[in-house]
């Protein structure tokens, strides 16, 4: 059974190697959609949103995990009330972005809305009004502090954990997956007239597998920590420390598989193989092969 002086060894280096993937991911996203003006359709617009909150929380989990226990160097308060409120404002953005692009979907294949970019400003305001108003009431109750995977909010409002994050987090999970199953019900119905429109929002899969494997990795990230506090509010005075290295090594990986569901697709792959090919290697086959699938060759 891992202690705590394991577990307080252990954390930050989980958190570090996760939350690195996430940032690599999110700036890989990034960096797609400014170097490739082709890929700048307004569902890739909201990706990059998604991606810009995972780098910046990533960043701030990072540097949370890593000041903990650094009291002498670090002023704690303040360094935590900081992190602690750009990490609570991010990750929930990122979460309500998956919302945005679960209600874009369904209004281009279901609904047939050809100006859904008309919504953007909406979605603006909700993804980042919303986390901000939550964070301005845990400043006002002054509820950040240090806990054993980073700078969050404190021990002491545990309470405000479950109602700013965790409630928030289940209700983004539910919405998506009625969402996904709403859509998937009209894309087998309507398959064969509904297959190129599913083409065009996301290049490589169907619009079932997009939401599919978004369901398994929100499980994979957050099941575990959804179990520790729980374990957490049930035992107070007993945690398990092995549930905390899980948490830890899984939350900040979000990121990570945002990235490659909804922008490392064929079409990125291609383009950057294209990149390559022109510019570096002209004569390595494995690029001309993806450029001749991406052209639609065979």
């Amino acid at each position: 059974m891992t202690s705590l002086h394991e577990a307080e060894f252990i954390i930050p280096i989980l958190v570090t190697i996760s939350a690195s993937l996430s940032a690599v991911g999110a700036a890989f996203v990034v960096f797609s959609y400014l170097a490739f003006k082709e890929y700048r359709a307004f569902h890739l617009r909201l990706i990059l949103y998604l991606s810009v909150a995972d780098f910046t929380s990533s960043v701030f989990m990072i540097w949370g995990t890593h000041t903990r226990g650094q009291g002498p160097i670090f002023s704690v308060t303040i360094d935590c009330s900081v992190t602690g409120a750009m990490l609570q404002l991010f990750q929930l953005a990122s979460l309500l972005w998956t919302v945005c692009l679960a209600v874009t979907f369904d209004q281009v294949l279901r609904r047939r809305n050809d100006n859904v970019e008309r919504l953007e400003p909406f979605f603006h305001v909700f993804c980042w009004g919303v986390p901000a108003v939550f964070v301005a009431f845990l400043c006002w109750q002054n509820a950040w502090g240090l806990t054993l995977l980073w700078c969050w909010i404190a021990d002491d409002f545990s309470s405000y954990r479950l109602i700013f994050f965790y409630a928030p987090l289940v209700l983004v999970l539910l919405c998506n997956i009625i969402i996904y199953f709403v859509i998937a019900g009209t894309v087998r119905a309507e398959r064969a007239r509904v297959l190129k429109e599913i083409e065009e929002v996301r290049p490589s899969n169907n619009l079932e597998t997009t939401f599919r494997w978004f369901v398994v990795a929100c499980c994979i990230c957050w099941t575990p920590a959804v179990a520790n506090r729980i374990q957490n509010f049930i035992a107070p005075s007993t945690p398990l420390y092995w549930l905390y290295c899980v948490h830890a090594t899984c939350a900040p990986l979000q990121g990570f598989f945002n990235s490659m569901i909804y922008g490392f697709n064929d079409q990125i792959r291609g383009s950057y193989g294209n990149l390559f090919r022109r510019y570096c290697c002209p004569g390595i086959s494995v690029f001309q092969y993806i450029s001749v699938r991406d052209d639609g060759g065979g």
